[in-house]
């Protein structure tokens, strides 16, 4: 049986800035704007919001800027993130703030990155989440390639979160590498899930992420099968890197089982009605797949030729 091979990759310019120290910058990852007319230096290191002490700035963007902090009462570290106000500089209602808090806090699954809490003080709005430590996927496949067995068990473990947003009707609408945090104890948790988010028909050329699918590019918002292309670009991109690294062990190009080939370019459909319709008919999928490969996949590297 001829082996089949990984569908070619969508472009992925690499931008500067994308990388991370420590967390959650990218839970407010967007174009970077001035917020310090809004937010004042009064909210620096030592900063008190309510219960909370801020420490160091993580990071920021269009949406907020989030800070490591402490929470005084329990005495432990969190993530707590400011948004930027509002039109006319006013702070973000908190209304708006209780709705997106509500929606984020159903999202209550091991891989996904909980939210703690919803809170005002010194005319400004914050959410509090746990604060992870380890590196985001992009920074793990900055050190070197993941085997196959890594790299598709992080895909499972990001489907299974993105399948319990589905059933709660909450899309994600703009996973990347970036937004999948790998902690240091193994575990992996989507960041950045905002229920409110919604795409620009009119976005420049050029500012469109080219891991969205065809349709987001387009201008509509997305949904699940949105979020399903967003999952098959994230594991293409794993194995792309392995590519990349010299793990393929045939000339002229990398081979994969064709029942992986057929997953990766069901999720890679330009027409989202020839995706899997949620994150969880992917996820099964992809778990057949690992299950088909168990004890008959050469382990040796990512790549190899198939039987």
């Amino acid at each position: 049986m001829a082996p089949a091979t990984i569908p070619s990759p969508p472009p992925a310019p690499i931008r500067s800035g994308d990388s991370v120290s420590d967390l959650l910058a990218l839970l407010v990852r967007a174009p970077e704007v001035d917020l310090t007319g809004g937010l004042g230096p009064r909210l620096g290191p030592g900063a008190r919001l309510g219960r909370f002490v801020l420490a160091h700035e993580l990071g920021r963007g269009r949406s907020g800027v989030v800070y490591e902090a402490i929470d005084a009462e329990r005495e432990r570290p969190v993530a707590l993130k400011v948004l930027a106000p509002g039109p006319a500089g006013l702070p973000r209602g908190s209304g708006w703030a209780q709705r997106e808090a509500a929606d984020l806090k159903r999202l209550d699954h091991p891989n996904i990155v909980a939210l703690r809490g919803v809170g005002f003080g010194q005319s400004a709005t914050y959410l509090v989440f746990d604060l992870l430590r380890g590196r985001t996927l992009r920074q793990r496949l900055e050190d070197g390639p993941l085997d196959l067995a890594g790299a598709l068990r992080i895909a499972a473990d990001v489907a299974r979160g993105l399948a319990h947003a589905h059933a709660l009707s909450v899309i994600h609408r703009g996973l990347t590498a970036t937004k999948v945090f790998i902690c240091d104890d193994g575990l992996v948790k989507v960041l950045a899930f905002s229920p409110s988010r919604r795409l620009p028909s009119n976005s420049p050329a050029g500012e469109v992420d080219s891991k969205l699918s065809p349709e987001q590019q387009a201008g509509w918002p997305g949904d699940e099968r949105s979020d399903v292309y967003a999952l098959a670009a994230l594991l293409q991109q794993m194995l792309a890197v392995a590519a990349t690294a010299g793990h393929a062990t045939q000339p002229g190009g990398t081979f994969l089982p064709r029942r992986l080939h057929r997953l990766l370019s069901a999720g890679l459909a330009s027409d989202p009605a020839d995706r899997h319709q949620s994150a969880a008919e992917w996820l099964d999928e992809l778990e057949a797949v690992r299950r088909g490969l168990d004890g008959r996949w050469p382990w040796r590297g990512l790549f190899a030729s198939a039987s």
